[in-house]
């Protein structure tokens, strides 16, 4: 089965692609818990850490700050999770 890109699935959630940056090889950090369920009870397990290789490169910086002073203005709150070194 192909696998589909997760942005195939995000305007139908309300969620805008306008200033989506895509990159080869680039990999969203992700930190996640995995929840142990059964017999009516609920736990946490070890934490899930997918972490990027690869620092963003200049270009790759400097468009982003272009697309966060374009959007900027618009937006009531803008929040940023930065807990990892750049490429861990």
């Amino acid at each position: 089965m192909a696998r589909q890109p997760a942005e195939g699935n995000l305007p139908g959630l309300g969620i805008q692609l306008d200033y989506l940056l895509e990159r080869p090889g680039w990999r969203t950090p992700f930190f996640g818990k995995i929840m142990l369920t059964g017999w009516d009870t609920r736990q946490e397990d070890a934490r899930l850490d997918m972490i990027n290789p690869n620092p963003p490169g200049a270009e790759d910086e400097d468009q982003l700050a272009g697309c966060l002073r374009q959007v900027v203005p618009q937006l009531d709150a803008l929040i940023i999770a930065d807990y990892i070194p750049a490429g861990w």
